[in-house]
């Protein structure tokens, strides 16, 4: 049988799309991003690798000694908004009052603890 005419011009039949050939190597799996000592779920796989490497390990000590120093950080900060207020002190001279390398140390420290 030849090809199919139609007003005398060949017809030709739509091509189906063919699959992709198959990709050599190994096969990808999809990452766990749950943490498996705290059971805390990250978004990437690459925040749970920074989650498991950060300095102070998840367990439920270090996690409840977070908890307490964000809770001082709180009390500390809403007394110095409070005693600001009362007695008047702009922003700017209460920062400078503040030393800047008591409010970086610990910064630099936790960086250089990384490394």
């Amino acid at each position: 049988m030849g090809p199919a005419l139609r007003n005398g011009k060949k017809v030709t039949h739509p091509k189906v799309p063919q699959p992709p050939p198959k990709k050599v190597g190994r096969p990808k799996k999809k990452a766990s991003t749950t943490c498996y000592k705290c059971k805390r779920t990250l978004k990437t796989h690459q925040g749970l690798k920074k989650h498991l490497v950060r300095p102070n390990p998840c367990d439920k000590r270090s996690v409840a000694a977070r908890e307490e120093a964000r809770k001082i950080a709180r009390r500390l900060a809403s007394k110095a908004y409070y005693i600001r207020k009362k007695k008047g002190i702009s922003l700017a001279s209460w920062r400078e009052r503040i030393s800047l390398t008591a409010r970086q140390e610990p910064r630099c420290w936790e960086r250089s603890k990384l490394f």
